[in-house]
């Protein structure tokens, strides 16, 4: 089973990824680029 802190750790891990894709990419709904 997969243990408690590593999958807090991905978590936050792809939390941080979305934030900074969100903030280098501005919005999610602009697909012209």
């Amino acid at each position: 089973f997969i243990d408690l802190s590593l999958l807090y750790a991905l978590m936050n891990f792809i939390g941080m990824v979305a934030v900074l894709r969100f903030s280098k990419y501005g919005n999610f709904t602009d697909h012209s680029h």
